[in-house]
């Protein structure tokens, strides 16, 4: 976890290959299956760095 603590959910054991559709791109990205948010994912700073997207934080697009 990010904040230093054991993952509740356990070892991560599984990937999947989804494609990420933001705006008018597309692409094929690997992701870790794992179980310990209530969120359905998190795209990590990597990510953001790499394709840095701008963000509306007031309307939360």
């Amino acid at each position: 976890n990010v904040d230093g603590t054991s993952n509740i959910g356990g070892t991560i054991k599984y990937t999947v290959t989804l494609i990420l559709r933001i705006s008018d791109t597309e692409e094929k990205r690997k992701f870790f299956v794992m179980n310990c948010s209530k969120e359905n994912l998190i795209l990590g700073l990597p990510w953001l760095r790499e394709v840095n997207p701008t963000v509306d934080w007031k309307e939360g697009t």
